[in-house]
């Protein structure tokens, strides 16, 4: 399978240079950017360290491609938010669409998947690796304080090791 392509990455974190200022205790500005360049890294750590299937923390576009229609499709990025739209090759490789009310979007203990709706077939595809492209919005409308709180606890041991080795 294909590894998952993010078409539209996050604009914005979770937690801001003031959450982590207040977090740390710190009041001068000296230290912004480097506070900046710690929540981008804090972030991105805590978005892979779930495991698989990946987390989106902040609203994204994501899209998977799959050589064919299974019994169910899993998608590797949770929470989905919505999905977008199931674009397929049909047998001549023209493009077609699946309409939205033919699936459902499930989730499991293994993460997100959609299956079709009862009495809808996956239709046929043209051989190829890229056949059946799923593409979704994933992330968190309100994003929950864990993840916030793991950001900010990230970030403070890091300064606190800063701090330690420049002081040693």
């Amino acid at each position: 399978m294909l590894k998952p392509i993010r078409t539209i990455a996050p604009t914005t974190f979770p937690i801001t240079v003031n959450d982590v200022k207040a977090w740390l205790g710190v009041e001068s500005n000296d230290q912004d950017g480097v506070i900046q360049i710690a929540i981008a890294a804090a972030y991105e750590h805590e978005e892979r360290s779930e495991g698989k299937p990946f987390l989106a923390i902040m609203p994204q576009t994501w899209y998977q491609d799959f050589p064919a229609f299974a019994p169910v499709m899993r998608l590797p990025i949770k929470p989905v938010m919505e999905v977008v739209s199931i674009v397929y090759a049909d047998p001549a490789g023209a493009d077609q669409s699946v309409e939205n009310f033919n699936y459902y979007l499930f989730e499991d203990e293994t993460g997100p998947y959609i299956a079709p709706a009862p009495g809808y077939s996956w239709p046929s595809t043209y051989n190829r690796v890229d056949a059946v492209r799923i593409t979704w919005n994933a992330g968190y409308a309100d994003v929950p304080a864990k993840h916030k709180i793991a950001m900010l606890q990230h970030i403070a041991f890091v300064f606190t090791a800063l701090d330690n080795f420049v002081a040693g």
